[in-house]
């Protein structure tokens, strides 16, 4: 089982609107789809500055071999402007930390994204 921290790596507070994510095999298209089902979305006014610990998303994900993470995040950055990161990578276990794991960025170049 994991969880999904949202981190705000940008240079300003922001607040996020809109998680989408999903856990399943490799995406098969080149150009971003989501199911969006009341299973994979979750609506909030959240804002996270530069330096707030991550935001847990409420959901625990269980993984089978071979499986990948991917999304999106909705958000309204400091100049009230609309934006949304994606995201697609897999789960594997920790190398070092057992018990832990880590995400790999991987699948098509388009479902990773920031604007």
């Amino acid at each position: 089982m994991f969880t999904v921290n949202i981190v705000n790596y940008g240079n300003s507070p922001a607040i996020i609107r809109k998680i989408c994510v999903e856990v399943g095999p490799a995406p098969t298209s080149d150009e971003p789809t989501y199911r969006e089902t009341s299973e994979t979305l979750f609506e909030l006014n959240y804002p996270v500055g530069i330096k707030d610990p991550p935001y847990i998303y409420p959901r625990e994900f269980r993984m089978d071999v071979d499986q990948f993470v991917l999304g999106y995040v909705d958000y309204t950055d400091a100049f009230g402007d609309s934006r949304r990161s994606g995201f697609c990578g897999r789960i594997l276990p920790h190398e070092t930390r057992r018990g832990f794991f880590e995400y790999i960025p991987d699948g098509p170049p388009a479902w990773t994204y920031f604007n």
